[in-house]
């Protein structure tokens, strides 16, 4: 085991982030955050808005940004950014196989060829008043580009650099699957991982009204259905019962992640003790969330031996 302020690293191949500050502003300074602002006028008081901490801020924007406005499925964005914001904080705990509810507690590497550990490649960790007020600004700004809301926007209105640019690597891409962005959304980490497991828990309460029967109105249906189609999708990617990927197949993708470079897999994978993480590779290892990474790579037609070419900055919309 190794330690220092920002990072402790385990010889099993894994590394816990914490919540920190430096950590944060070296992730900003590289990613250029765009400033273009557009013509929203929020109708709030500069010297209010700066006055407030970091997640009452972001409730504030937006409220006055969604108005009552539908965000999904004909819910109010503000309603279900509340809702988000709520849950987020709960999902939050070290141990990220119980944070993430339909994470399984089984082992999902395969050092001993069965199952394996339930820890994650990279996780992040911090106390309960800098994960509330970071995790929830992120969820209650979930809908701020759909409402015409830019980076600039948001950085004029006094959301922290750090929201921002999580909020650009959680925005869904026209044409883009709900899987895809949740996908993109493990593998890139921090907030977003968190803000993927609430979401993923508002899906699951719509479809067990759905699949109750007689809950949910033909017209509903009919308005929604491919939407709904991509929530079941997203639901049994994740089910528990879902199959895995075999252990062989799981072991040529460590080793593919590893010998095209650790970044290109995990972009947290940087640091001092970034090197720690190649030990689970090499034990043809998959930790979380490359075991779901790999197995979404080969449902869309991608391989081991294609990973060295796979242009991981557009699909995920994260380097480092």
């Amino acid at each position: 085991m190794a330690v220092n302020p920002d990072v402790i690293a385990s010889l099993k191949g894994d590394i816990t982030i914490c919540w920190g500050r430096e950590t944060q502003r070296e992730l900003v300074e590289r990613n250029q955050l765009p400033t273009t602002r557009s013509n929203t006028d929020l109708g709030l008081d500069a010297d209010f808005l700066a006055s407030q901490e970091p997640e009452i801020r972001a409730a504030i924007i937006a409220k006055a940004l969604y108005g009552e406005a539908e965000g999904e499925f004909n819910t109010e964005a503000h309603v279900l950014a509340a809702v988000s914001a709520r849950l987020i904080s709960t999902y939050h705990r070290h141990d990220a196989s119980e944070a993430i509810p339909d994470i399984p507690p089984v082992q999902l590497s395969y050092a001993d060829r069965s199952a394996a550990p339930k820890v994650w490649l990279v996780d992040y960790f911090a106390g309960s008043k800098a994960a509330t007020r970071d995790l929830q600004e992120v969820a209650w700004l979930r809908f701020a580009f759909d409402f015409g809301a830019t980076p600039g926007d948001l950085l004029a209105w006094g959301v922290s650099e750090f929201a921002v640019l999580q909020l650009i690597w959680w925005q869904r891409r026209d044409g883009e699957s709900i899987l895809q962005q949740h996908i993109r959304a493990l593998r890139n980490g921090w907030a977003v991982r968190y803000l993927s497991a609430a979401v993923r828990s508002e899906y699951q309460a719509l479809l067990t009204m759905i699949d109750a029967g007689n809950r949910a109105p033909e017209w509903f249906l009919n308005r929604y259905e491919a939407e709904i189609a991509q929530l079941r999708e997203l639901r049994d990617f994740f089910d528990v019962d879902t199959a895995r990927l075999a252990p062989s197949r799981a072991g040529e993708w460590a080793q593919a992640f590893l010998a095209a470079g650790l970044t290109k897999a995990t972009p947290d994978a940087i640091g001092k003790l970034g090197w720690y993480l190649s030990a689970s590779f090499k034990n043809e290892q998959l930790n979380l969330p490359f075991e779901y990474v790999a197995r979404y790579l080969e449902g869309i037609g991608e391989t081991p031996e294609s990973w060295a070419q796979f242009d991981e900055v557009a699909f995920f919309g994260r380097a480092s």
